[in-house]
């Protein structure tokens, strides 16, 4: 009777939170992540990030196109878009070269579009030889 349609795009997270779980540190990655726990420390991505409705974030997340469901206590720095969501809670500034912001959403902070690819903030992601598969960031 009624049927799911499939979706034609679906996305691959390389990293997964799931809901219950606390990290006390910051999350460092190439690939999407996606967030349904709690976190307290930074996200970096050169990838998308998607915050779950039931997520916690105490601190500033740098991304791609960075899609916001749940709470966010720091500043968010997107290459791309942000996308909040109408059960977004906000607080902080987000600097993007799009945003979105749904009914619902609650936002407290300083909003700043970019214009050009030279104000947009230097995430690159740095392989450590001495661990296979693993990244580190650097920001300047």
């Amino acid at each position: 009777m009624f049927k799911r349609k499939k979706s034609s795009s679906s996305i691959t997270f390389n990293t997964l939170i799931g809901e219950g779980t606390i990290i006390d540190g910051n999350i460092k990655c190439s690939g999407a992540v996606r967030i349904d726990g709690t976190i307290n420390g930074n996200i970096k991505s050169e990838a998308d990030i998607f915050i779950g409705e039931v997520s916690t974030i105490k601190g500033n997340i740098y991304g791609n196109s960075i899609y916001v469901s749940g709470k966010i206590e720091g500043n968010i720095y997107s290459k791309s878009s942000v996308h909040l969501f109408s059960t977004a809670i906000i607080s902080g500034d987000i600097e993007a070269f799009s945003i979105v912001t749904d009914e619902g959403a609650v936002f407290n902070g300083k909003c700043s579009t970019l214009t050009s690819d030279k104000e947009q903030p230097d995430i690159t992601i740095l392989q450590n030889d001495n661990f296979r598969n693993k990244t580190s960031f650097q920001t300047e």
